[in-house]
């Protein structure tokens, strides 16, 4: 169940209500974000690689209105249980920041893939767009609305991305003095250009 900020909880579901509710989600569910009748699920499905367990990541958009899956499909690795941020930005984009994506199925396979931790989702078509190459941990990001721009804290640094095609905009005015590990932007609109801790 979804329970919103300062809402009560109101009645326990019975089982009967929980086994008609219940959707499994490949990979299982480290974050999730609402929207409307979609919930947007990222986790890290399991894979036996050379004899040892290691995960991959896994994006899986749930329909709400029906309970059913309507994708899945893999992002950039995660470690199970660290720290992720998944956020919604402009031309139709979810952006996914993962911690300890060097532990994952892609480095461990191909380490000289460049796959790294920020990957852009395209909401309207379900499709991966763009996974960053890798420059550190993505331990935070920050949509601009409105002017089609992503701000990561990855690797210690503040990025900035274009919205439209994830292209790298040139950051060379973010000025960071020690080790960036959140962004926000403080002038937004509402708190969901932010993301949720």
């Amino acid at each position: 169940m979804i329970f919103l900020e300062g809402q009560g909880s109101g009645l326990l579901p019975t089982t009967t209500a929980l086994a008609t509710a219940t959707v499994a989600i490949p990979g299982g569910a480290t974050n999730a974000l609402v929207d409307t009748s979609t919930m947007y699920v990222v986790g890290q499905k399991p894979q036996a690689i050379n004899g040892q367990t290691l995960f991959g990541g896994n994006l899986t958009v749930v329909n709400l209105a029906n309970n059913t899956i309507s994708s899945s499909t893999a992002i950039s690795d995660g470690q199970p249980g660290a720290m992720s941020r998944i956020l919604e930005a402009d031309d139709n984009t979810l952006w996914v920041a993962m911690t300890g994506c060097t532990a994952g199925v892609r480095y461990a396979t191909n380490p000289a893939s460049g796959y790294g931790c920020l990957t852009m989702y395209n909401t309207s078509t379900n499709k991966v767009v763009l996974l960053e190459p890798y420059i550190g941990d993505a331990t935070g990001v920050a949509a601009v609305t409105g002017l089609h721009k992503l701000y990561a804290a990855e690797g210690g640094q503040v990025y900035i991305y274009s919205t439209v095609d994830g292209s790298s905009i040139n950051n060379q005015f973010v000025t960071v003095t020690g080790t960036a590990y959140d962004v926000a932007y403080i002038d937004a609109i509402t708190d969901a250009n932010n993301t949720v801790y």
